[in-house]
């Protein structure tokens, strides 16, 4: 049976539900149709800049939608993904963006001063920068160069094993390490998760982790039902998370024990309406019976 590819779920998503929200952040929204259209148009960007099957784009940013736009144009032209953790000391920025063979690296204009004292080793390992996101320092910018681009992007063809995300380790034992994840293991992934968690198109998600790894799938899996995702506009904040549930009405929503700790802190000096969620699921590390038990109450 032919495999489902995310290119495919994002063409798919944005002929069905065209002008349903796929992702809020903050006061910003877009469509399915509007993710599947700036897709590809940076998709074209890239073959433009000789980006095609096989290279590396990758991108340091903070939460915001253009990580997502990035991803997809990345599954159109079978070029691998990979997210720069903005939390790394610049010897393992370093390694990573060498280690990954990145060609094109988005840099979200809240992130730029990571980078630019190391200017001259990005130049080193022939490193095309892209901003976006306000004002930054780069000749090339995100916004102008899709407004601009001319034609459409040629889709090659994929194969189940070849490479869409790498993901790099948090560099606890030694430099970070990248974990190798394929076409047909990110859809497998979406579908299974859609089922064993009961995700409706009528769903809100909301998972609030960074998104340089690989958790960013599960912010994929409105791919394959349609639902909207809310992601962070910016960092993770307690409140922010709170008043984002109650403002979007989240219905169904990841985070890990610690997190939900801090919810049942701020809960107590700060009223939130939480009345929308209807599953809320944890993982990374066990949580007590007693702190199900208050979460639940």
């Amino acid at each position: 049976m032919k495999t489902l590819f995310v290119r495919d779920m994002v063409s798919r998503c944005a002929r069905n539900y065209p002008n349903k929200p796929a992702y809020v952040c903050g006061d910003r929204k877009a469509t399915w149709l509007d993710m599947d259209t700036r897709s590809d148009r940076f998709a074209k960007v890239l073959q433009d800049l000789g980006c095609g099957k096989g290279d590396t784009v990758s991108v340091l940013s903070q939460e915001t939608i253009e990580v997502y736009e990035h991803l997809f144009a990345c599954a159109k032209v079978g070029a691998t993904r990979v997210g720069v953790n903005a939390l790394y000391a610049w010897p393992e920025m370093h390694h990573v963006l060498k280690d990954s063979g990145t060609k094109v690296l988005l840099v979200d204009a809240r992130c730029q001063a990571l980078i630019d004292a190391h200017r001259v080793d990005i130049d080193a390992l022939g490193i095309r920068l892209i901003g976006f996101n306000g004002s930054h320092r780069y000749p090339l910018d995100y916004e102008t160069l899709i407004a601009q681009v001319q034609g459409e992007a040629t889709w090659p063809a994929l194969d189940d094993q070849d490479l869409l995300l790498v993901s790099y380790t948090s560099g606890t034992t030694g430099y970070p390490k990248g974990v190798m994840i394929t076409q047909v293991g990110v859809s497998n992934v979406i579908l299974h998760c859609l089922a064993s968690f009961g995700f409706s198109p009528d769903d809100t998600w909301y998972m609030p982790a960074a998104s340089a790894w690989a958790v960013v799938i599960m912010n994929l899996f409105g791919l394959g039902n349609g639902m909207t995702t809310v992601v962070p506009d910016g960092v993770f904040q307690i409140r922010a998370y709170l008043k984002d549930v109650e403002r979007f009405k989240v219905t169904t929503s990841l985070i890990v024990p610690t997190m939900i700790q801090r919810v049942l802190v701020e809960i107590e000096n700060d009223r939130y309406d939480l009345s929308s969620m209807r599953c809320l699921m944890y993982g990374s590390s066990p949580a007590t019976p007693k702190l199900i038990r208050e979460t639940r109450e």
